[in-house]
């Protein structure tokens, strides 16, 4: 007689809501050696002490974030974790990848002072390091309360007015931040000073900001307007914490630059785009063009240097890499150097991405502020780990293995210093 043994995940419904499995990681200090690409993304946020992620792209199995991005309807307003799918691909046998080998042939205004929260309504902390006993519990419940309404108010344009309805309601609904994409295909946040020092070159503030401008209307020229002013933002960020609602601004990149990308083609830096065997990806930085790396940095470091003071978390993005181009397989290309070298993928594309997300971690926490990540691929970090304690957990409790990711996840990532 046969047997066949099957795996059972389900979904449990805790005190803070129904809770899937989901793995993600923040840019902690941790040498990773992964067997599988992610398959989800998450947000994630980095503790305070903690600057890098060291990866090692050793992958058995992948599956591609698909980008379904589209302009949102006029509402908007999206939970904070923008998923993409994650098509499952058969990986040939020989290196067990998925490569995609291509033709190389080329509700009304608010107006007024609001009420300031009572202490049952303050807004949680993200602390620097993960507490002990008592003191832990009572952190761990802050943190298991903070909750995100997110607008996607890069490939959109929002009012100032509109915003703080959002906040209005997001206060009513029990929220505690406003996720706030400034920068996601458009780039719709202008600082009253833009210039730009780089490479030796200086770029004037009025030439950045036209070209951010151009940009942003060449990706969509919303008839409603096409950024907010510093002036609009900064009474947005204090019109919010008079509700008690904290702001969490997101520039993103290296993927969804579609404004970004065609404002340095405006001022003169050549080929910022990454090309895949002749086709163009219209969002997706070229990590191999150092110029037009170090103006996405140096634009980077002029937000971060803003926000720094009004908010705590800055989000920097990472959760894709020119799908438009690849069909989706980002991920895939920029490690497929490593099975198939000398063909013309990357070379070395997955650790360029792993320091240029470094680096742009180490940006945002110079200028006082923790990074955080719409990310797939730091979700292979501590996955082997995980899988081995998984399995203790199913032999001595009996437990199906998405009851064991349940109970073992949220102590030992603390413990980890990893905040979700």
């Amino acid at each position: 007689m046969v047997f066949h043994r099957e795996q059972r995940f389900s979904i449990r419904k805790f005190s803070v809501g129904a809770a899937s499995v989901l793995i993600g990681i923040t840019m902690a200090g941790q040498v990773v050696s992964a067997e599988e690409l992610p398959t989800t993304q998450s947000n994630v946020v980095a503790p305070a002490d903690s600057t890098e992620v060291k990866a090692t792209a050793e992958v058995a199995t992948s599956s591609p974030a698909q980008d379904k991005s589209t302009v949102e309807e006029a509402s908007g307003v999206n939970s904070v974790n923008n998923s993409e799918a994650t098509p499952s691909t058969s990986a040939p046998a020989e290196s067990n990848i998925d490569i995609p080998k291509q033709d190389k042939t080329p509700e009304k205004d608010a107006t007024g002072e609001a009420e300031k929260r009572n202490d049952s309504e303050e807004k949680a902390g993200l602390p620097t390091d993960a507490p002990k006993g008592q003191e832990s519990d009572r952190v761990d419940e802050k943190l298991a309360m903070r909750k995100m309404i997110s607008v996607d108010a890069g490939r959109k344009y929002f009012s100032p007015e509109q915003l703080k309805e959002i906040v209005d309601k997001a206060k009513r609904y029990g929220f505690t931040d406003m996720h706030l994409l400034l920068g996601n295909d458009g780039l719709r946040f202008q600082l009253d000073d833009m210039s730009l020092t780089v490479g030796g070159k200086t770029y004037s503030s009025e030439d950045v900001k036209k070209a951010i401008e151009k940009g942003t209307n060449d990706y969509y020229n919303d008839p409603n307007g096409n950024h907010l002013t510093q002036a609009e933002m900064t009474d947005l960020i204090d019109y919010a914490k008079r509700q008690g609602i904290g702001l969490v601004p997101t520039i993103n990149s290296p993927g969804h630059m579609d404004a970004i990308l065609n404002a340095m083609k405006e001022l003169g830096i050549e080929k910022p785009n990454f090309d895949y065997f002749g086709k163009e990806s219209a969002r997706t930085v070229d990590l191999n063009n150092q110029p037009a790396v170090d103006f996405t940095k140096a634009l980077i470091e002029k937000y971060a240097a803003y926000f720094a003071g009004k908010t705590d978390i800055f989000n920097i993005g990472l959760d894709e890499y020119a799908n438009d181009a690849t069909n989706a397989k980002g991920w895939q290309v920029l490690q497929a150097d490593k099975y198939y070298p000398g063909e013309g993928y990357p070379e070395k594309g997955y650790e360029k991405f792993i320091a240029y997300a470094n680096d742009l971690a180490k940006i945002v926490k110079r200028n006082g502020l923790k990074p955080m990540a719409l990310m797939m691929v730091f979700t292979i970090i501590l996955i082997k780990v995980l899988v081995n304690l998984i399995k203790i957990l199913l032999y001595h409790t009996g437990l199906v293995a998405g009851e064991a990711m349940m109970l073992l996840l949220p102590n030992f990532c603390l413990k980890k210093g990893i905040r979700f």
